[in-house]
């Protein structure tokens, strides 16, 4: 028999259930009948795990090519059902500094494609056996553009430049959206960093 506002989201009961170890029905299987939500569950980092979050990383240094620059990117695949947090970038230059263009599109109008160079993201949370991420890193010599510029980074030559420094600058890639950075001066040694989280999308999110 269906309950009045009952919670479809199963996370978060699963979750309440793995975290205070209850057995039997879903701990909190519905709302109140009068607006009464609260959301201060997360204790931290580690209790992302329990909400069904995978994390993975990603690193690259791109060599100098005379006349080329270099570029990024970082595709969430329209059919892939999960959301996606990079909650870590970061970039180096050496030799030379450089700018490099942060470059935000959705599956409108934009090939759903990789650059040349495919890698996999090495996963950060290691269980039973290893887990293969949605998202998709590449890299290119020379960088392949699209889009608008959305943010222009300078890296000084040999000083690490992190971009994202607390919550709320962190970047959400819903299932179709792709990320990419390029340098604008060719012929330097530059590398990049990133850091991001996964889960499936509940089925209330996917419309």
């Amino acid at each position: 028999m269906a309950r009045f506002n009952e919670i479809l989201a199963g996370r978060f009961n699963r979750a309440i259930q793995k975290l205070t170890s209850i057995k039997g029905a879903p701990p909190a299987p519905q709302l109140a009948s009068e607006i009464g939500t609260q959301f201060q569950i997360p204790l931290g980092v580690e209790f992302r795990y329990l909400e069904g979050w995978n994390t993975f990383g990603f690193q690259d240094r791109r060599p100098a090519s005379v006349g080329n620059t270099a570029g990024y990117r970082l595709r969430n695949p329209k059919d892939s059902n999960v959301i996606a947090v990079i909650e870590k970038l970061s970039f180096f230059a050496e030799t030379q500094a450089t700018e490099f263009i942060m470059r935000i599109s959705s599956a409108v109008g934009i090939p759903n494609t990789d650059l040349v160079n495919v890698a996999g993201g090495q996963v950060m949370d290691l269980r039973s056996q290893a887990l293969a991420g949605n998202c998709i890193p590449s890299f290119a010599t020379p960088s392949v553009a699209f889009g608008g510029t959305f943010m222009i980074f300078i890296v000084p030559v040999n000083a690490p430049y992190d971009h994202i420094l607390y919550e709320n600058t962190e970047i959400v890639l819903v299932p179709g959206t792709t990320i990419q950075f390029e340098t604008t001066v060719a012929n330097v040694v530059v590398g990049m960093g990133i850091r991001w989280r996964e889960r499936f999308l509940e089925d209330s999110e996917r419309t």
